[in-house]
């Protein structure tokens, strides 16, 4: 396992590609690479209808072995977010509250896009220590989850590879254009 780790920190410390072993998941809107221990993702697509129009809302949700957890939920909104802050944070609230949790530490993340990095966690049903990213791309809303059983896997390298991998894909109209 020791070695495994030190394998894992060299490719990541590079960016080099994933070893055979993970899992490397190219879904219609995402990109990302996960431990072996999870599995394929389960999928649901839900549609919720606000004043300014439908938003179509798709989970994908990835088990390991391990008791761990990734959930990728890409939300297509009906129209750019005037006021990204305001949008994150309100998703942010909403994210912690729906899972019981209590938030930890938040970061805003630089870079080109309004991003968010959140560390909370939860002791319902069971405690779960959460790590999530949150990524405003115009009219794309991106959250990526992960709960685990405890801090010290949610601060692993694994995790932390996780969340590195996760790329964001040109949707099929944009990359037509």
């Amino acid at each position: 396992m020791l070695r495994r780790g030190v394998i894992l920190a060299f490719l990541s410390a590079f960016h080099l590609p994933a070893t055979a072993e993970d899992l490397q998941i190219a879904e219609e809107s995402f990109a990302i690479v996960l431990p072996s221990t999870f599995t394929r993702a389960s999928r649901k697509t839900s549609t919720a209808t606000v004043e300014a129009g439908p938003i179509q809302t798709t989970n994908w949700i990835y088990r390991a072995t391990t008791g761990e957890l990734v959930i990728v939920a890409v939300s297509q909104l009906p129209a750019p977010v005037l006021d990204p802050a305001k949008m994150l944070t309100n998703a942010r609230d909403a994210l912690v509250k729906s899972l019981g949790g209590r938030l930890e530490s938040e970061e805003v993340l630089a870079g080109d896009l309004p991003a968010r990095r959140l560390l909370f966690r939860s002791d319902s049903p069971s405690p779960s220590f959460l790590r999530s990213r949150l990524i405003l791309n115009h009219d794309r809303f991106y959250q990526l989850l992960y709960a685990g059983p405890s801090p010290e896997q949610r601060s692993g390298d694994e995790v932390r590879q996780v969340f590195e991998s996760f790329r964001m894909l040109p949707t099929p109209q944009a990359a037509a254009n």
